[in-house]
């Protein structure tokens, strides 16, 4: 027992390598976690331009499909209550993609959005912190 530092110095010694040890570990795990954290967020924002990429291919074939029937059905003499429901009907049917198309484009731009501006600086910051 030292007088000067009131501790075994041996025991400081072993205290100082434990802690050194502990560092070394909890700075690799923190990397590791950081990494996994990249990577998860990476992926789901790929996902989500994935979703978005093959939503608005869908909608555009889906709206070349309806001109298609629209064209073919111009071409048919035909008038009437039923020309008129199948007529508002597929407008109708437009809509609802158009509307359902750009309600997904926003709503994955918004989750992106707070992906980007609330977790991500969250989880990288406690990243840092780890690691610091």
């Amino acid at each position: 027992m030292s007088n000067i530092t009131g501790a075994d110095l041996d025991q400081l010694d072993q205290l100082a390598a434990a802690f050194t040890t502990a560092g070394t570990e909890i700075s690799a795990r923190a990397a590791a976690l950081q990494s996994k954290i990249h990577t998860a967020v990476s992926n789901f924002e790929h996902t989500l331009s994935t979703m978005q990429s093959e939503t608005t291919t869908l909608a555009s074939q889906m709206n070349d499909e309806m001109a298609a029937i629209r064209g073919h059905a111009a071409g048919v003499s035909w008038s009437g209550n039923n020309r008129a429901a199948f007529d508002g009907d597929l407008s109708s049917f437009s809509g609802v993609v158009q509307r359902g198309t750009s309600q997904i484009a926003s709503d994955i731009s918004s989750i992106t959005g707070q992906v980007d501006s609330r977790f991500t600086p969250v989880l990288t910051e406690f990243a840092s912190a780890l690691r610091a």
